[in-house]
């Protein structure tokens, strides 16, 4: 992840939490110290910080989706996508944007998916909350979906791709600059069976873009009953995907957030447990972020 800054220099975020609660900011070391120990450190949550991640990178790639900034900082690209329409991806797409923007994140939001949703979000969020969305929106497809954000992607500290629900050439564009993907499944049989075709597409996409990885997660979770677990099992199976432990339930509060502008967490006097959920789920995929 990336902030701006002149080389040999850190810069302290507004939203910096502390290692392990113990008070201690996350130290961030410059370009050159970056290179000369190409070791992954350690990652902190502030849980006072409604568990905000702070990363530490000391990774220098020169892969497709990885920029470095003179400040030393790196550049998560994450792409929310799948082939299966109706699992939430724009949803989560959203959430993970304004989660990252009111963490101090300067955050691209790329709307790769033909329907516009995410476009149409950030329009009525720029209506309804004082200070805008808070972060960059721009719709793309096709091949644009790669050359573009390859472009972009330095301006920025993290770009989100809502790729769609469909094994498109905007979202294959999208996987082959991507460094996290994240693949919502619903726990049910018709989702479940797309396993394998999204597997199969991960080998394809990584032969072009080996650094890249695919997780997955449930949405849209029943509150009891077995089928959570049953679908959980199924994706832990695939040696090609990492199984995030952070479901998120069937819950009326994200479809209340959305027709207000607002992600889960910013809702007001709701049943907190959509906005715990979103939060947990934000930091298991920025732990996948570090490990890249």
């Amino acid at each position: 992840m990336v902030g701006s800054g002149t080389q040999g220099t850190t810069r302290t975020s507004p939203c910096l939490p502390t290692i392990g609660g113990t008070g201690q900011p996350c130290a961030r070391g410059s370009i050159r110290s970056r290179v000369q120990q190409p070791q992954r450190t350690a990652w902190g949550v502030d849980s006072s910080l409604e568990g905000q991640v702070c990363i530490y990178y000391s990774i220098l790639r020169d892969n497709h989706g990885i920029y470095i900034r003179s400040s030393g900082y790196i550049i998560m690209i994450l792409t929310v996508g799948g082939i299966k329409g109706g699992s939430g991806k724009t949803t989560v797409a959203v959430n993970l944007a304004v989660l990252y923007a009111t963490g101090g994140r300067d955050v691209l939001l790329v709307d790769a998916d033909d329907q516009g949703t995410a476009s149409d979000f950030v329009l009525l969020r720029n209506s309804r909350v004082p200070d805008g969305a808070g972060f960059t929106t721009i719709k793309l497809s096709g091949a644009a979906v790669r050359t573009e954000t390859l472009r972009l992607a330095p301006k920025y500290d993290e770009v989100i791709i809502d790729a769609g629900g469909r094994d498109t050439t905007s979202q294959r564009a999208a996987m082959t600059v991507t460094d996290v993907l994240a693949l919502p499944f619903v726990p049910r049989s018709f989702d479940i069976w797309t396993l394998e075709t999204v597997v199969a597409l991960v080998e394809e996409v990584r032969a072009v873009n080996p650094k890249l990885v695919a997780c997955a997660f449930l949405n849209r979770a029943d509150p009891r009953g077995p089928d959570n677990a049953e679908a959980e099992a199924a994706i832990a199976e695939t040696v090609e995907l990492v199984l995030l432990r952070a479901p998120l339930g069937s819950r009326k509060a994200f479809g209340n957030a959305a027709s207000r502008g607002l992600a889960v967490t910013e809702l007001k006097g709701t049943d907190g447990k959509a906005s715990q959920e979103m939060m947990a789920l934000y930091v298991e995929i920025t732990k996948q972020g570090a490990t890249t």
